[in-house]
């Protein structure tokens, strides 16, 4: 089980130190470095809470000097390694509103060609009438008033609701799957950045799921001039919406 605590010494950016084992955590006690009142949090743990508000920090036992055996050696070599990538993780920069919305930019290209290639196919196969598609586009150009009328003709297609639900069903699961799997869809990774979870972990498939559906809230605010996506730019963790209501952020990968 991993611990952080927050250092209160630091008084700007990221305060929260950490993965620990605990052990660790009863040597800062030892050390001051926590207090009963530093606020500390463990993977399985609903909230940040008071050290003395932990079980363990009734049981603090001495440490007890002992030549290491194979095992241990093993553990603490384990220990320095994650410790190693702890810090290159805590000096991983946030990513930036321009280099996310490139990515997102590509993202999309990716799934117009994959929706232009499907409506292609149902087109061929004739599930949706190419000449009432041609008779929408004509309207569109010549006698539209704007894109809504053309939008109501097309609705009125046979097979174009289906074409519309297979593909939006594809969309969700194009950024769920890759969040989820490699935390990262194929424009974050052309642009080596990546989602996490405010710890620092990788998102969990009901995390994904729910940051997805946190997007499509933010994507509402674009009638507010995308407010939801502005305040990226403002945000020292350049956070959309989503990323506060579903607690992420989009991190740089660090190269080793």
């Amino acid at each position: 089980m991993k611990w952080f605590y927050i250092d209160e010494t630091i008084t700007e950016g990221d305060r929260r130190q950490g993965p620990y084992y605990i052990d660790e955590i009863r040597n800062f006690v030892k050390d001051g470095k926590i207090k009963e009142s530093t606020l500390v949090w463990h993977q399985g743990e609903p909230q940040w809470k008071a050290w003395k508000d932990f079980s363990e920090s009734k049981d603090t036992p001495e440490a007890q000097p002992k030549e290491l055996d194979e095992a241990a050696k093993e553990e603490l070599l384990q220990r320095t390694i994650d410790a190693i990538l702890k810090d290159k993780k805590q000096n991983r920069p946030f990513a930036n509103f321009w280099i996310r919305a490139l990515a997102f930019t590509v993202d999309n290209i990716i799934l117009y060609i994959i929706g232009f290639a499907l409506l292609y196919i149902m087109v061929l196969v004739g599930f949706i009438d190419s000449t009432q598609m041609q008779s929408v586009i004509e309207f569109y150009q010549n006698e539209a008033q704007n894109a809504s009328e053309a939008l109501d003709k097309i609705l009125l297609i046979p097979g174009m609701t289906v074409f519309i639900s297979v593909w939006s069903a594809f969309q969700a699961l194009y950024f769920i799957v890759f969040h989820a799997t490699m935390g990262a869809t194929p424009g974050k990774k052309m642009f080596h950045i990546k989602v996490e979870t405010a710890v620092g972990t990788r998102l969990s498939w009901s995390h994904s799921v729910f940051r997805y559906l946190c997007s499509i809230l933010t994507s509402f605010t674009l009638m507010l001039y995308g407010l939801g996506y502005v305040i990226a730019i403002i945000d020292p963790k350049h956070r959309a919406l989503h990323d506060f209501v579903a607690k992420t952020v989009v991190v740089k990968v660090m190269k080793d």
